[in-house]
């Protein structure tokens, strides 16, 4: 947990020191992305990508 803290203030940091604000969107879904694959397990979203939902 600790270094999910870390990575999350290096993340912070290098927006807004580099004026990134667009990024922030789409770190966020792609972070939402990873969560639910190891939640639900890639076979359940595996199916989703095949469906074309």
């Amino acid at each position: 947990m600790k270094k999910l803290k870390l990575i999350y203030s290096e993340m912070k940091k290098l927006i807004s020191a580099h004026k990134l604000y667009f990024l922030a969107p789409l770190i966020l879904s792609l972070a939402l992305v990873a969560l639910l694959f190891v939640k639900l397990g890639a076979s359940i979203i595996m199916t989703f990508i095949y469906a074309g939902v």
